[in-house]
C-alpha cells in the first residue's frame, strides 16, 4: 500500500518532502533572528567529500572518525559580528549531511501520511484518524528537535540541538539533562512516524478491499 502510494504521487511526494525540509530550516533561521535579531550576512558551502577524505587520512581510530564525520557540514549560513576585527560568527546554522537525511526521512514519511490520510478517512473512526495525526506530529515534532543544527557564541562547544533548545527557551539544565539520550529520543521519534504510517496504510488496505468488494467507498463517521 505504502509503495502503492508512493509510485502514483512520487511528483507530490517530492515537492512536498522537499517544501518540508526548506521550511524546518527556514524556522531554525526564524528562531534566531527573533531571539538574537539578526538575519544571516554570510553563507559558505563546504567541499564535503575532501574534508571526509581528510578526515579519515588523519584519524587513526574509527571510534573516532564517524562521529567527526557525522558533524562535518556541506553548507553554513550566519551571522558575522565585524565589530570584533576579521570578524565573529555570532550564530551560525551549520548542515551536516547527516541530520539533513534524517530531516528528509522525516519529511517523506509525513508526505506518505497526508496522502494516506485522504484515503484512511473512509475506514478509521474520527478519533482514530486526529490520533494518527497526533501521532504524525509527535514523531515530527521529536525528529526535528533533536535533528537542529543551530551554534550560538554564547554556547561554545554544546552539542547543536541543545543550543536549539535552549534558544527555544527551554530550561538550560533540562536541555543538558536530555543531551545524553539524543539518539533514543530521534529513534522514538521515527518509531511513532513509522507505526503512524503503517497504521495508515492498514486502514487504506481496508479501504481497497471494501472497494473491490461492493464498488463503493465504506462510509465511517
Amino acid at each position: 500500500m505504502i509503495a502503492q502510494t508512493v509510485r502514483a504521487h512520487w511528483s507530490l511526494l517530492v515537492l512536498t518532502s522537499a517544501g518540508l525540509v526548506v521550511v524546518y530550516y527556514g524556522a531554525q533561521i526564524a528562531v534566531l533572528y527573533f531571539r538574537l535579531g539578526h538575519l544571516p550576512n554570510y553563507i559558505t558551502a563546504y567541499d564535503y567529500p575532501a574534508n571526509v577524505a581528510r578526515i579519515i587520512r588523519s584519524t587513526p581510530a574509527v571510534s573516532d572518525m564517524i562521529p567527526i564525520i557525522l558533524n562535518e557540514w556541506i553548507f553554513e549560513i550566519g551571522y558575522m559580528d565585524y565589530d570584533y576585527g576579521h570578524g565573529i560568527a555570532e550564530w551560525t546554522m551549520g548542515i551536516p549531511p547527516s541530520k539533513l537525511l534524517m530531516i528528509a526521512i522525516a519529511s517523506v514519511l509525513i508526505s506518505v501520511n497526508a496522502l494516506l490520510w485522504r484515503t484512511a478517512r473512509h475506514s478509521c473512526f474520527h478519533l482514530e484518524r486526529r490520533s494518527l495525526v497526533g501521532m504524525t506530529g509527535l514523531g515530527a515534532v521529536t525528529v526535528g528537535l533533536v535533528s537542529i543544527s543551530l551554534s550560538w557564541v554564547v554556547c561554545c562547544g554544546t552539542p547543536t540541538w541543545i543550543v536549539g533548545l535552549a534558544l527555544l527557551g527551554l530550561d538550560v539544565g533540562l536541555a543538558f539533562a536530555l543531551e545524553p539520550f539524543g539518539v533514543w529520543i530521534v529513534s522514538v521519534g521515527f518509531i511513532i512516524l513509522a507505526m503512524s504510517t503503517l497504521r495508515f496504510a492498514s486502514h487504506n488496505l481496508t479501504v481497497q478491499s471494501a472497494v473491490r468488494r461492493t464498488g463503493l467507498l465504506p462510509e465511517i463517521a
